[in-house]
Parts: C-alpha cells; sequence; structure tokens
C-alpha cells in the first residue's frame, strides 16, 4: 500500500513538474509536448513498480476466463458511462440554448465543479484493499461499518461542497476563466 501510495504521490508532482516545464520553455508550448509530458510522468512514476513486481517474481494465480472477462466487460461499460455522462453536457447546451455563450459558461462551471473529483478519486484505490480485505477475513459487520462510515463522509463532503458552490463557484469561475464566464450560484 504504501509503493501504490508514492507511485500516486509521485505520478501527481511528475505531472505538475513536468507540465510547467512544458509551459515555461516557449519552444515546447503545443499539445503534443503537454501530452508527451503526461505519458512520461505515467511512465517514470508507476513503472519502477511494474519493474520490481516483475523482478520478484511473485506467483500470479490468472483468473478463469469467464470471470475475467465479467470484471473488464464491467469495468470497460462503467467507464465509457462516465466519459458519455462527463461529456455530454457541452453538447446538449448547445444544441438546446437559446444564450450565446451558454455551452462555454456551462463548461467553466463544469470544469470547476469536478475539482473536487479529481481529489478523491484517488482515494478509492485507498479504500478498496481495507474493505477486501474485511471480506475476506469473514468480517462483514465491520465492513458493513466501514462503508457506512465512508458513506457519511461522502455525504458531510457532498454537503460542503454544495455550499461552496454555491457561496464560492462563481467567484471562482470567474477567477479561472474570466468575467462572466459564470452560471448563477444554485447551478454551480
Amino acid at each position: 500500500l504504501a509503493a501504490y501510495a508514492n507511485a500516486l504521490a509521485a505520478d501527481a508532482a511528475l505531472r505538475v513538474l513536468l507540465a510547467a516545464v512544458v509551459a515555461l520553455v516557449p519552444a515546447l508550448a503545443s499539445s503534443s509536448w503537454f501530452g508527451l509530458a503526461l505519458l512520461l510522468a505515467i511512465l517514470i512514476a508507476h513503472g519502477w513498480v511494474i519493474a520490481l513486481t516483475r523482478r520478484t517474481g511473485a506467483p500470479v494465480t490468472p483468473p478463469r476466463r469467464r470471470a475475467a472477462t465479467a470484471a473488464v466487460a464491467g469495468l470497460l461499460g462503467a467507464g465509457i458511462f462516465s466519459q458519455v455522462l462527463l461529456n455530454v453536457g457541452p453538447l446538449l447546451i448547445q444544441a438546446f440554448a437559446t444564450a450565446i455563450g451558454a455551452a462555454g459558461a456551462f463548461q467553466a462551471t463544469f470544469n470547476v465543479a469536478r475539482i473536487p473529483l479529481f481529489l478523491l478519486v484517488p482515494l478509492q484505490s485507498l479504500l478498496v484493499p481495507a474493505f477486501v480485505r474485511l471480506l475476506a477475513e469473514g468480517e462483514s459487520r465491520d465492513a458493513r461499518r466501514f462503508l457506512g462510515r465512508i458513506a457519511l463522509l461522502i455525504a458531510g463532503l457532498a454537503v460542503l461542497a454544495a455550499l461552496a458552490g454555491l457561496l464560492l463557484g462563481p467567484w471562482a469561475i470567474e477567477l479561472v476563466f474570466g468575467a462572466g464566464g459564470a452560471l448563477p450560484g444554485p447551478l454551480v
């Protein structure tokens, strides 16, 4: 778990560092260089974990084909639906909005509103091992209690995020994207 946490921290730090290098060096200021910086950050941060795992030669029992296919299909479906959910908003706004600039205001608002997701989604991978361990040890009562605490924490954070969006959302959007780019507070 510590190696995984270190890889995530290194990944985040390298992404920021390499993106800053690309942004500060005028000859590199293009989307291709930003993409390459992202790829390099991932390879550097996670490559050593893969190499270390292969070097130790720990035996791996391959999953049964049907179970692996079902798991991959579920993950693929969830990934596709997540992408549709994340990207369909601006298309619908553009198609149905009557005000000029509504799609841009929505996209600016949407980008700022997703910031908590970028911060909290990686925590899932830190919680899953603890949950799986409880289930594997037959501690279903403790697993339910663990999930209940996590659900309460998420609900509390959602309430705080909604209040922050209502009170600070338009200001944050205008700070990042300029004046006139924000939707009204209740929509943030």
